[in-house]
């Protein structure tokens, strides 16, 4: 497991959580299994370390020197800036208007020049669809 592995797990246990302690939740939050030869300490070690780092960027506090923390605002109402090039806004833009087509929903459509958070909300949509499909009919991307 990586802090970024452990960030990830942290994040979508601060989606319906504001508080976690390490003491009494690690085991709620990170699945232990055979293939993962690390042991609750070291997890423990890697989650608190993953929490520091959430708390360098002002997502979570910590509560004195103990292992519990606590969200600073909810986790979607914090924002982040990203520089996309032209042509990758080109792309996302053309699959959204093009599933926009299909589905007859004008009101959806991308604009390459102006991307938004509804735009990646919808590319993420068109994805997890594919993969609905995709699990559905027992294919595989390798196929």
């Amino acid at each position: 497991m990586t802090l970024l592995d452990a960030q990830n797990e942290l994040i979508q246990w601060f989606l319906e959580n504001d508080y976690v302690d390490l003491d009494k939740d690690l085991l709620n939050i990170f699945v232990l299994t055979e293939n993962l030869n690390l042991d609750r300490l070291i997890i423990k070690s890697i989650a608190f370390e993953a929490l520091k780092k959430l708390e360098s960027i002002e997502i979570v506090s910590q509560l004195g020197s103990s292992n519990q923390f606590v969200l600073n605002k909810k986790v979607s109402q914090f924002n982040q800036s990203i520089d996309i090039d032209g042509e990758t806004c080109s792309i996302i833009s053309t699959i959204i208007n093009k599933y926009c087509d299909i589905l007859d929903q004008e009101k959806e459509r991308c604009d390459p020049t102006s991307l938004s958070s509804r735009d990646l909300r919808n590319i993420l949509n068109i994805i997890f669809l594919l993969e609905e499909k995709l699990n559905n009919s027992n294919l595989s991307l390798d196929e």
